[in-house]
């Protein structure tokens, strides 16, 4: 064998350095765009949200299935709260204040999926006549204070109201901006709350006030699809930079945050 064919059959035998970058480069490339498509963090958000739609249904159909065994449904004008808490009354959870006459109710880590009304939902529902319709009580996905994520439970005169307290994946937001309910009382909806980074300013009986609350920061706008305030000024919407676009629609909403650009237009 000749050294022309020696040397042709070693260059046969594999790639090149520079043929292996360029592939590696195009593979980089496809990932990159596969997950700026795919969105994963939307999926995952989505998946989350599609438990707690679930979630909501089945305590709610639960509920009832029990309704003619007329068991006890709970005390009027509580919101019972999915988060565990040492503190009866969520003490330690940082929830938002309630209006007068509101109270929050909590249980203990080691009894809060009970089906036997020692659970985060006070219904004995082992006490139905058919057994309990459900092995052990729903929790949301996350259940933190922090994310405003949790389910709550309220009752009056007969009727309930069981609700994820928010939603997260973009999609979900705009169809449910204020959460999901079901129930046999959609009046009892809980008394308007507003989340971490509003402060509370109780109402006056001399200037004929009630308890209201303000934005602790300036406006800013959020993005929906991770909750992140635009921080540059050349995208934002009704920004400093930029007060013709409106922070609004599924994309986007208004936020009390330190972060971001403060919205110059309202």
């Amino acid at each position: 064998m000749s050294d022309s064919q020696t040397t042709k059959n070693k260059k046969s035998g594999g790639f090149t350095l520079v043929e292996l970058l360029i592939v590696i480069g195009i593979i980089a490339v496809l990932g990159t765009v596969v997950i700026v498509t795919l969105n994963p963090a939307e999926l995952l958000a989505q998946a989350r949200d599609s438990t707690r739609l679930s979630d909501v249904d089945t305590i709610n159909k639960s509920l009832t299935i029990t309704q003619t065994d007329n068991l006890s449904l709970g005390s009027a004008n509580t919101i019972y709260v999915s988060m565990p808490d040492t503190s009866s009354i969520c003490g330690n959870l940082g929830l938002p204040v309630l209006p007068s006459g509101w109270s929050y109710a909590c249980v203990t880590q080691a009894n809060l999926r009970n089906t036997d009304g020692t659970g985060w939902i006070p219904v004995n529902l082992k006490a139905a006549s058919i057994g309990a319709p459900i092995a052990v009580l729903p929790v949301d996905p996350t259940n933190a204070t922090s994310s405003n994520l949790y389910y709550t439970y309220t009752t009056a005169s007969g009727s309930y109201t069981i609700k994820a307290n928010a939603l997260e994946s973009a999609k979900q937001r705009a169809a449910y901006p204020n959460g999901f309910s079901l129930g046999n009382g959609p009046a009892l909806a809980t008394p308007y709350t507003f989340p971490t980074n509003w402060v509370a300013v109780p109402g006056n009986g001399s200037f004929g006030t009630s308890n209201f609350y303000v934005m602790k920061y300036e406006a800013k706008c959020v993005q929906t699809s991770n909750n992140t305030p635009l921080t540059s000024p050349d995208t934002g919407y009704r920004t400093i930079a930029n007060n013709t676009t409106a922070c609004t629609g599924s994309s986007y909403y208004v936020a009390s945050t330190p972060d971001g650009y403060p919205i110059a237009n309202i």
